[in-house]
């Protein structure tokens, strides 16, 4: 693709923009040299780069933690149901100590 100048300083301020408001913060972190062999391994397969990878990976699990999935809503909404109805049989955490050994 052969782009004008014009056109070119455009999309290098658009990309300057939106890597300034991206609010990202920096955090140094101890990875397992097993862990971060698997995730180089992975990024390789996907063909970017580890640190592409660990960022999308925190970001991606972090949005899932922040807000339940469509199935686990209607699951507690189910049981929240049948708390409300009586309908919920709950085992002494004694008796589940024993049971298991704990």
């Amino acid at each position: 693709m052969n782009f004008d100048i014009i056109t070119m300083l455009k999309i290098h301020t658009f990309v300057y923009t939106k890597y300034i408001f991206m609010e990202k913060t920096r955090k140094l972190i101890d990875v397992n040299s097993d862990v971060l062999r698997i995730l180089e391994e992975e990024a390789k397969r996907q063909n970017r780069s580890l640190k592409s990878l660990m960022e999308y990976t925190l970001e991606d699990t972090a949005r899932k933690l922040a807000s339940p999935s469509a199935e686990y809503k209607i699951m507690m909404d189910d049981m929240l149901k049948k708390l409300d109805a009586g309908k919920l049989d709950f085992t002494p955490i004694d008796d589940l100590r024993a049971k298991y050994g704990v």
